[in-house]
């Protein structure tokens, strides 16, 4: 919400701390690409609004969130990354079909069908045409958020490990006396240390 207006901004905070509202982001489509040429979804302007029309797919909780963040393609002339503007819409109308997608990972992620939804211009999270670099510092924000994430599973599997290998008894002892076994856990935590650094 760093580029929302001011009233976006005290509308949405307070709700999304609190957990009484929930926002996903619609962003990759078909080709799965996090670059602006893959935004194929078009709002197209007219009296003041626009109407969205494509199809988003891999949408991390659509299926639960209350209003979507959409990219769109606004100026079909323009470059890629200088015709995508971001809008704030309700995700619950008839107009848009929530699909949830079956992924090897069993997360929530969605396909996200768009038919003529109309969205005003108090829809639009920073100015029209001006959503690419917002959605690349979001990006980037993710990025090391996931990142941080999977270093903390990494370390967890570290550590349940050693603590299998302390408990597995085998040949008259704990697994862990093993060096071969030993060698394997110092690895392990090396690699995991040096992803931290």
């Amino acid at each position: 919400m760093d580029a929302g207006s001011d009233a976006q901004k005290q509308d949405f905070l307070p709700k999304i701390c609190d957990g009484s509202t929930k926002i996903a982001f619609a962003l990759t489509e078909a080709t799965a690409t996090y670059e602006p040429w893959g935004i194929e979804t078009i709002a197209k302007g007219e009296s003041g609004n626009h109407r969205l029309n494509g199809t988003k797919l891999f949408v991390q909780d659509a299926n639960t969130a209350d209003w979507l963040l959409v990219a769109g393609k606004t100026d079909l002339n323009a470059l890629p990354e200088q015709g995508i503007t971001l809008f704030l819409v309700p995700a619950k109308q008839d107009n848009i079909k929530i699909k949830p997608l079956k992924t090897i990972a069993l997360d929530s992620q969605c396909e996200v069908v768009f038919d003529n939804v109309q969205v005003s211009s108090d829809s639009i999270v920073g100015s029209l045409n001006t959503g690419w670099p917002i959605i690349e510092n979001t990006l980037q924000r993710a990025i090391a958020g996931q990142c941080i994430e999977m270093l903390g599973g990494a370390d967890a599997v570290v550590e349940m490990t050693v603590e299998y290998a302390k408990q597995r008894t085998q040949f008259g002892g704990p697994v862990g006396s093993f060096q071969a076994v030993q060698h394997h856990c110092a690895n392990m935590a090396t690699d995991v240390e040096g992803c931290g650094k």
